[in-house]
């Protein structure tokens, strides 16, 4: 009888353990689809001309409410791309895998790791058309851009191409 209660109780806390890293899991995706909807809604308004502007009102705010979930929620939340802008922004490890991963199957849009004590999302972010006004071709991109950045990676791509990817982990 012992016996059966301990076994009862291990599957009640691993059971009840399961059931909150399923909800953390889900928190997870709901606020990062929250961010990518601010930047699909914003996006939306960028002129055929951007200026620095544009990217205060449009760029920034995203990567503030990104900043402002992983500090209410306490986790890491980054954006990052292979072919980055801001250095600081720039894949490494995981997720340039995650890149390599997302780009050789375009119907993936985000999936889960879970790496040392460590879980990691990582969610595709998608060039859209009106990202093409600062993306597109290199001899096209704001005056703005060049000189704030000179040393840009971040143009080329096509509507529909993987532009980078959002990145979240935190401890399990």
């Amino acid at each position: 009888m012992k016996h059966l209660l301990y076994l009862s109780l291990s599957l009640l806390i691993a059971f009840s353990a399961h059931a909150d890293d399923d909800d953390e899991m889900g928190e997870v995706v709901e606020k990062v689809e929250e961010v990518n909807n601010l930047r699909e809604s914003l996006v939306k308004a960028v002129p055929e001309n951007p200026t620095g502007k544009t990217f205060k009102a449009v760029c920034a705010p995203v990567g503030k409410k990104a900043k402002s979930i992983a500090k209410e929620e306490g986790w890491n939340f980054k954006q990052v791309s292979h072919k980055y802008r801001n250095p600081n922004n720039k894949a490494q490890g995981l997720e340039l895998e995650a890149i390599q991963k997302m780009q050789k199957d375009q119907s993936l849009m985000g999936y889960w790791i879970e790496k040392g004590n460590e879980r990691h999302y990582f969610r595709r972010i998608t060039v859209r058309k009106d990202c093409l006004a600062c993306h597109g071709p290199k001899n096209q991109r704001p005056e703005f851009v060049t000189k704030k950045y000179p040393k840009d990676k971040a143009y080329g791509f096509k509507q529909g191409d993987l532009r980078g990817l959002y990145h979240v982990w935190y401890n399990k």
